[in-house]
């Protein structure tokens, strides 16, 4: 019997997030001079999972912008590389940068994988990528920034919230084999990228994977994604304010409707409360949690611990008042971070507390322009599966965007075929 009662995929899914915060963390990306298919490549399986891909696009586009916010917040050394390369601190850098990273992964989800193929040279053009990116770590004294770990958990920022919150993506016609081919997919891009099979997330069966990505979410990105320093904010608006011409949106209803989607309290607006669930329940001793937790305290901006084995409400008050979050029912309290400011908390210590803590406050803090823009966002989402006019204007805009996109950043466009929207 283990120390928490855990099931076998709950036990696995652990020991793959520790290995990766032990080994994978101290273990360099390494270019090796030809890229090849792994063994265990599935052709079926690969373009099964291209084909899912091509059936919700909205979706996966939504999920992979919100998954780059994501990537902003929960890995600390990517963040001190932008900063200091500043090739992605303001919105015209960002907007060349991320179109570019769009226009890659768009590649693997729309072309054959083969030698001399469109995907295979994008996939050749990135490792080449991070490559300088690791050697420009060094030279920094960043330590590992391109490391297998942080390799092997990008891809969670570009399917990770399809995995786990696929109904708030719209996705309503995908069945379990959808999935594993996903999971299949990002597997060979992530050897393709030179993750090593021991560290690739994505060979475990999809009940491991979805337990690791629940974890990952629930202690690192949950914590992470309350809190916005200095640097991500400036990162993370970049990054919005650059697309704008491609989606009209703000940073603050971005950032509303990316909490909203992994389900931080106060976010639930139009939500059904009883899909609402949150891990409650202990994963980690102490020492496992430990070593996990010195990754984070090592990089994050403040040199705070974030991570805790209870879920935590946080918010950054002025030191006059921190009240806003606090409940007598639950355990509170405050870090200091500067001589103004303090990081409020709460600790949320079982289910019941988790529920009480459900409700849609944050919406209601927008006026009511922003309330509708909100609203007719999510609409899209919504019908964009159930309505079939209303899927083949929202992919013709989107083939309209991309178009932009290529054209922006000098890759030869196509004429869009409309008959391939239906």
């Amino acid at each position: 019997m283990n120390a928490f009662d855990l099931t076998n995929d709950e036990l696995v899914a652990k020991q793959v997030i520790l290995k990766l915060y032990t080994q994978g963390v101290a273990k360099e990306f390494v270019m090796t001079e030809n890229m090849k298919l792994p063994q265990w490549f599935d052709e079926a399986k690969f373009y099964r999972a291209q084909k899912f891909y091509s059936q919700n696009r909205l979706s996966f586009f939504e999920a992979g912008v919100s998954g780059l916010i994501i990537l902003f917040f929960s890995e600390p050394l990517a963040i001190k590389l932008l900063k200091a390369t500043e090739k992605s601190s303001t919105p015209e850098t960002a907007k060349k940068r991320y179109i570019s990273t769009i226009l890659h992964t768009l590649s693997w989800y729309e072309s054959e994988l083969k030698p001399g193929s469109e995907s295979w040279k994008s996939l050749e053009k990135v490792r080449i990528m991070h490559n300088h990116a690791s050697k420009m770590g060094q030279k920094l004294q960043l330590g590992f920034v391109v490391s297998q770990k942080s390799v092997a958990f990008t891809a969670f920022g570009f399917f990770g919230l399809v995995l786990l919150k696929s109904r708030l993506l719209g996705i309503n016609n995908a069945c379990e084999e959808d999935f594993e081919a996903l999971i299949h997919f990002w597997a060979v891009i992530s050897n393709l990228l030179g993750v090593e099979d021991e560290f690739n997330i994505y060979l475990n069966s999809s009940s491991v994977v979805r337990l690791v990505f629940s974890i990952y979410l629930r202690y690192i990105v949950m914590p992470m994604i309350q809190l916005e320093n200095p640097d991500i904010k400036l990162m993370a608006k970049s990054f919005v304010d650059g697309f704008k011409e491609y989606v009209p949106t703000s940073y603050e209803r971005k950032l509303f409707l990316l909490r909203r989607l992994i389900g931080i309290p106060g976010y639930q607006y139009n939500i059904d409360l009883n899909e609402e669930r949150l891990m409650c329940r202990n994963i980690f001793t102490n020492n496992e949690l430990a070593t996990v937790k010195e990754y984070y305290l090592n990089h994050n901006f403040w040199n705070i611990d974030l991570i805790d084995e209870d879920f935590q409400l946080l918010k950054i008050e002025s030191k006059s008042s921190c009240d806003s979050i606090l409940n007598p029912c639950d355990e509170v309290g405050h870090i200091s971070i500067n001589d103004t400011e303090q990081i409020c908390f709460r600790k949320l210590q079982n289910q019941n507390s988790w529920n009480n803590s459900l409700n849609d406050s944050a919406y209601r803090r927008f006026n009511e322009i922003d309330q509708k823009r909100i609203r007719f966002g999510l609409s899209i989402l919504e019908k964009y599966n159930c309505n079939f006019i209303a899927k083949f204007l929202i992919n013709f805009l989107s083939d309209f965007m991309i178009f932009k996109m290529r054209k922006f950043s000098g890759i030869p466009t196509v004429d869009i075929d409309i008959n391939e929207i239906f």
